[in-house]
Formats: structure tokens, sequence, C-alpha cells
């Protein structure tokens, strides 16, 4: 098996573990965060296993573009004013599970 197909299972394994999901549904497209509806402190533990896991630097992940959290708590209450006024709802980035793995190789 190539080092890529090897990230990517463990990868998929690791999601489903930290999420008590099924892998058998959990496909390398799946998004974690708009799919599986992943934010805040789910979020977090999801990325510091990646991190335990595959033993690698995180410091650099973006999460601003794929999470929010509590401290994002005035952004909400503007996204749900503006959802009133008819406008449609801003969204983050939609990190896959694929996305994940081919960020794990970049750091392995």
């Amino acid at each position: 098996m190539n080092r890529h197909r090897e990230i990517q299972e463990r990868t998929l394994a690791l999601v489903a573990r930290v999420l008590n999901g099924d892998m058998r549904t959990l496909t390398p497209a799946t998004l974690i965060n708009h799919d599986l509806g992943v934010t805040g402190d789910e979020a977090m533990d999801l990325i510091f296993a990646v991190r335990r896991e595959f033993d690698i630097d995180i410091s650099d992940f973006p999460w601003s573009n794929y999470f929010s959290g509590e401290r994002d708590l005035p952004n909400l209450v503007a996204i749900f004013a503006y959802w009133l006024r008819g406008g449609p709802s801003p969204r983050k980035k939609g990190l896959s599970v694929q996305a994940l793995a081919d960020y794990v190789a970049s750091k392995s």
C-alpha cells in the first residue's frame, strides 16, 4: 500500500473513532464540518487527535477557514441578522476527510 493511501485510510478511521461515527458511511469526500456538523470543541478534539496519531505539527492548520468556535459568537449574531434580512448564510469552507489526509501527508 502506498504512503498516501495509508494516510487516507488512517484518517478515515481516526475521524470515525474520534467522532463516534460509522466508518462505513464515511468517504474521502465527506465534509467534516458540513456533513458531520463538527465545530467548536469537537473540531479541536479531532485536530489534536490528528496531531497525536500522525505526530505532526499542526500550528499552521487553517482552523478559522473551516471551523467556528465559541469565540465566534458575535459573528454568529451578525450572520443571523444578515439571514433575517434575506441574505444567504455565509459558510465556512468545507473540510473533506481527503483534504485532512492531504494536510497530514504534507506534514509527514
